[in-house]
């Protein structure tokens, strides 16, 4: 784990863990503990710790809780958001395969996490995973295949539905919201395609853009994913072990200006994830670079 005050200067070694797998990070979020400080949970590949959740300051050493998933197996959780329901510490949802376990959510700023069971949904398939989860005017919603899935009550409860009329996506691979918009990021035919709605009306989705085709679409291995990040109704995004960022803009079903940029990144130094506060956007990348924009 590395902890930078500022993107530009010095990033500093705090912790590192052992594990099973490659061990690989899946995800990092930031939100609160029960205190309402700020902490992190990050995920990662392994059957014995999937969820590393971090103490109120990441620069002490060691400082960082292990959760291990019940159940059976590998418990991968892929994606990991914090979502701000008024209370202290807020609600904590992960999600990732979907063998044995379903959406993880804690409501006491991480320290216990329990199983929501989202099999018994219509369509939903135990035998593939959610890549897809974002939060935004009170709703999270999650996405597999051509199912959307919501929640109105913090992820407690959950609903789904198949809003598509046609080209209905086969991967769904990042969820994102911006400008009041819900935006879609999934796999179909071979290449990466976007769809938006209004958070006004989740049932009415625009067609499919084709995003930016030098942009790759990963393959069918739950560790290859797509991320992206949004702010001011931009939205980035990287696919994992490549070296193109695709952005563009959107307001409601209008999806505007998609872009490419190749990065000149070494071969063994490729993107692995995408974030923004607003203002400043980062890249991170394999053997620890940085990209700034």
């Amino acid at each position: 784990f590395w902890c930078g005050a500022d993107p530009t200067g010095t990033w500093t070694e705090y912790d590192s863990w052992g594990g099973s797998g490659t061990p690989r990070a899946f995800d990092i979020a930031a939100g609160k503990d029960a205190s309402g400080n700020i902490i992190y949970v990050l995920s990662r590949d392994s059957i014995n710790g999937e969820l590393q959740v971090s103490g109120a300051n990441v620069e002490t050493t060691h400082d960082w809780a292990k959760v291990t998933i019940s159940g059976s197996g590998d418990q991968d959780q892929y994606r990991i958001i914090w979502a701000d329901d008024g209370s202290t510490s807020g609600v904590w949802l992960a999600v990732g395969r979907q063998s044995n376990t379903g959406v993880q959510r804690s409501t006491d700023g991480g320290a216990n996490w329990s199983s929501v069971d989202i099999s018994g949904l219509s369509g939903h398939d135990t035998s593939r995973g959610i890549q897809a989860m974002c939060f935004g005017n009170g709703v999270v919603m999650m996405a597999q295949d051509e199912r959307i899935y919501t929640s109105t009550d913090y992820g407690a409860n959950w609903s789904v539905s198949t809003p598509f009329s046609s080209d209905a996506p086969t991967a769904a691979r990042c969820l994102v919201y911006t400008n009041s918009t819900f935006v879609l990021i999934c796999g179909r035919s071979g290449e990466l395609r976007i769809r938006s709605c209004a958070d006004s009306d989740l049932t009415d989705w625009s067609g499919e853009s084709t995003a930016n085709t030098s942009t790759r679409n990963p393959g069918n291995t739950f560790e290859d994913t797509v991320n992206c990040t949004a702010a001011a109704g931009r939205v980035a995004h990287i696919s994992t072990n490549d070296d193109y960022v695709s952005y563009f803009d959107v307001n409601g079903k209008t999806i505007s200006n998609i872009n490419v940029v190749d990065l000149p990144m070494n071969a063994q130094r490729k993107a692995e994830d995408i974030e923004t506060d607003g203002t400043t956007w980062l890249i991170s990348a394999r053997l620890g670079d940085i990209w700034r924009s």
